[in-house]
């Protein structure tokens, strides 16, 4: 486990504990640091004693070159070990005599002569000492000594600091122990209380803890919050309850609604029904009137005699029939509404080719017309423009012919707008022939129908070719249902 997981106990136990080890031995080591410096300006000191002492008794052999007597001087250097070696120098500045200790005999190099100074080289300390006789230099000597006696001492000294940091470290560890519960009880119970509120809901729980410091004012904060966090609760509590009462008051009120709603829908239904039937009723006894019509001016017809006036009887007949055609179509169809142009125009040309062609009987009918719905508002002007138009092709654009074709094309354009053209190959219209501005009855419903859907008239006409092209707004398709909807809702506020 590492330390981010382990718990608070152990958390300040180790801190605690790290905190100690540092400090013991950061004063150790400051402690030998400054012995260390302590114990070589003391060995400087001593060596330059012990080389004034030395050079003290030897003025008397310097004085007269007396090699002998200086290295017996050297010789009582034995006694101490850690002198490596030493020379004395004439005053000429040449090596008089000399003492190496026995286990640097050979190694031992004598330095040259140097001014007064004390230095550490190479884990070595060195002294050259002027000899002097009534305030006058008369040689120097040069002594050096190891540091082993630095060495123990800083061995002597690491050992204690270690002995003294381990005894600390247990002293502190049961004291540690002793003390960190004051911090981590507090704070342990405030956990154990936060996880029975968090797995039980049980917001009445309190912590106690008395003091006034930061742990006080925590666990002091972390009541309060129970207190607000209890009272929401009993505050959300009322208002679920309040919330659920208004939900079943609600309720109650919104199935009754429904329930006069079903009846509204129920009475809509039946009287859509009833109207159903009587719409379709109405376009049936329309088209049977409008086949009355079309018999009596039969049964007229056939009292005249002048085939001019016969025609114009047939004229009407036709116009009617286009009609009465769309009063079938409606009380036949589910739709009462809107009629199926296309349905509607391949009826209407079969009934205009077999009753205007007679010896023609090689003239073709094409029809290209789109799925399009129309009222029937506008479905008659337009069944009464195609059957003048058609007819005004079957009778004279064939002359003299018994075959061509007639092309009845109806397609949708941007906007809810249609275009609805018929076209021949027949011998084509005058060039000079106004058809805005004609004697043609058929050309003059042509134009004034055209005038009652809004629409647009243009014609294309050549030699072996004439094309009326009418374009003129849709029906609003939706309408019915807006007023459909309209009628429900002015039912349901009754």
């Amino acid at each position: 486990m590492n330390f981010r997981d382990s718990s608070l106990r152990n958390k300040l136990t180790m801190i605690a504990m790290i905190a100690s080890i540092v400090g013991l031995t950061l004063s150790g080591a400051v402690f030998m640091i400054i012995d260390y410096h302590t114990l070589k300006a003391t060995m400087v000191r001593n060596l330059e004693t012990l080389s004034s002492v030395i050079g003290s008794n030897c003025t008397a052999a310097i004085s007269f070159h007396n090699a002998e007597d200086a290295s017996d001087v050297l010789t009582a250097l034995k006694a101490e070990e850690h002198i490596i070696g030493a020379v004395i120098y004439g005053n000429d500045d040449l090596v008089l005599a000399y003492y190496a200790r026995d286990d640097q005999a050979g190694d031992f190099r004598i330095p040259p002569v140097n001014e007064p100074c004390a230095t550490f080289s190479d884990g070595t300390l060195s002294v050259y000492h002027t000899i002097s006789l009534d305030d006058e230099r008369i040689g120097t000597i040069y002594m050096q000594s190891d540091l082993r006696q630095v060495s123990s001492r800083m061995i002597q000294i690491g050992t204690a600091i270690l002995l003294i940091t381990a005894f600390c470290f247990v002293v502190v560890f049961v004291i540690i122990s002793r003390l960190q519960r004051v911090v981590s009880q507090p704070i342990l119970n405030l956990a154990r209380t936060a996880r029975i509120i968090s797995q039980e809901k049980y917001y009445s729980a309190r912590v106690d803890y008395e003091s006034k410091d930061e742990l006080g004012i925590l666990v002091s904060g972390f009541n309060e919050m129970l207190v607000q966090i209890q009272k929401r609760d009993s505050e959300l509590l009322e208002s679920r309850d309040k919330l659920e009462e208004r939900v079943r008051e609600r309720t109650v009120e919104l199935e009754e609604e429904i329930k006069v709603r079903k009846q509204a829908e129920q009475a809509i239904n039946k009287s859509l029904k009833e109207k159903e039937i009587l719409l379709k009723e109405v376009h049936h006894r329309v088209k049977n009137n409008l086949q009355i019509i079309m018999s009596l001016l039969s049964l007229q017809s056939n009292g005249i005699n002048g085939s001019h006036i016969k025609e114009m009887f047939r004229d009407s007949q036709r116009r009617v029939k286009s009609m009465a055609l769309i009063h079938e179509k409606l009380y036949q169809s589910e739709n009462l509404a809107e009629i199926d142009l296309a349905e509607y125009i391949e009826s209407l040309s079969k009934y205009l080719l077999s009753t205007i062609t007679g010896n023609m009987n090689k003239i073709r009918m094409v029809t290209n017309v789109e799925r399009i719905t129309l009222g029937v508002d506008k479905a008659v002007p337009c069944g009464l423009i195609i059957n003048e138009l058609v007819t005004n092709s079957l009778k004279y654009a064939f002359n003299g012919r018994d075959s061509g074709q007639i092309t009845i094309t109806c397609k949708k354009l941007e906007n809810d707008q249609i275009s609805l053209s018929v076209a021949d190959d027949g011998i084509g219209i005058p060039e000079n022939m106004d058809y805005k501005n004609t004697q043609s009855l058929g050309l003059q419903l042509v134009n004034n129908l055209s005038n009652q859907l809004g629409a647009k008239i243009d014609l294309q006409a050549g030699l072996g070719y004439t094309c009326f092209n009418i374009v003129f707004k849709g029906a609003d398709i939706g309408r019915e249902e807006q007023q459909l909807k309209s009628a429900e809702d002015s039912y349901c506020r009754r």
